[in-house]
């Protein structure tokens, strides 16, 4: 009859179903156990493909560390202690040395390192003179120099290098003669060292800095002679401080347009009682920092008292 015709024909249908669902799983199974065998064949083989990727992930990481810190320079001169005059010249590119080991080095001169190095970290614990040192290095843009207490004259240390924006020292402490030791560093920004108490030369020590918003440190003027053009150029000029009482010859900060008010403060206190002495400020930052008569009246009375005089420009 039609009716089992058509239930054979169903039957037939799911059977051929069935037996290709199991055929779709045998080749699934086959297809798994051969990539198991694969899999157990190449084993070693992955493991030390997965090991080498490894080292040289590691090998890489360390080469990026590398370059970070040294640029074009082998790291391993980190290690070496050197004795003499530890001459770095000669390159044609750009290169830091941020942390160059000279603690036992004596001699330096200009031409220990030439135009090309953008960045020193020194120990100069013992040299005792950098007279000239970085003198008109075009490229250096930061230095960090360590064991500066033992330095006695810093005699045109940075003139004119035009680059130098960063300069971190240590003690100056023995230091007698700074002259123009930053003369014309027109991009510096920021100065920062320790004791100075026994320097007498500051002539044209940041003249011609320009660009100098912080001098990270308390100027100490109880040895000084000379400050001539000391802050010449300095239109920039918003932080410093002076020792208390320390100042005892005419000092100007007339173009210092840009001085705090903490910082024209802490220079009316290093005014040493004295006479005939005189002051010079910028009368545009003394009138923004002192607005109102009667703080004018207090400061310029205080100064009075130590026998001062005030001079706004």
């Amino acid at each position: 009859s039609l009716k089992r015709s058509y239930d054979e024909k169903i039957l037939s249908l799911g059977s051929q179903i069935n037996e290709a669902n199991e055929n779709t799983k045998n080749v699934e199974r086959a297809k798994n156990e051969e990539i198991a065998e694969i899999q157990r064949e190449n084993e070693s083989t992955v493991s030390e493909l997965n090991s080498r990727i490894s080292e040289l992930s590691g090998e890489l990481d360390e080469a990026k560390i590398k370059a970070e810190k040294w640029d074009l320079v082998d790291a391993a001169m980190s290690d070496k202690i050197r004795s003499n005059n530890p001459l770095w010249n000669g390159g044609s590119k750009e290169y830091r040395l941020p942390f160059f080991n000279t603690k036992n080095t004596k001699v330096w001169t200009s031409t220990s390192f030439d135009n090309y190095v953008s960045e020193l970290g020194l120990d100069l614990t013992q040299a005792t003179t950098a007279d000239q040192l970085f003198m008109s290095k075009e490229g250096l843009k930061k230095i960090k120099l360590a064991g500066t207490g033992n330095l006695t004259s810093t005699v045109f240390m940075f003139y004119e290098c035009p680059s130098l924006r960063d300069v971190e020292l240590g003690s100056l402490e023995k230091c007698t003669n700074v002259k123009q030791m930053f003369f014309s560093a027109s991009s510096l920004e920021k100065v920062k060292f320790g004791a100075n108490g026994k320097i007498r030369d500051f002539n044209g020590m940041f003249s011609g800095c320009v660009a100098l918003r912080e001098i990270d440190a308390t100027l100490d003027f109880s040895a000084a002679e000379d400050v001539t053009d000391m802050f010449l150029g300095c239109g920039s000029l918003e932080k410093v401080s002076f020792e208390p009482d320390s100042i005892a010859l005419d000092i100007d900060l007339g173009v210092c347009k840009s001085l705090s008010r903490e910082s024209m403060q802490s220079l009316f206190n290093g005014l040493r009682n004295s006479s005939s002495c005189n002051v010079t400020v910028s009368k545009y930052a003394y009138d923004n920092n002192f607005p109102t008569v009667d703080e004018r009246d207090n400061v310029e009375s205080d100064i009075n008292e130590k026998g001062w005089e005030l001079t706004l420009v």
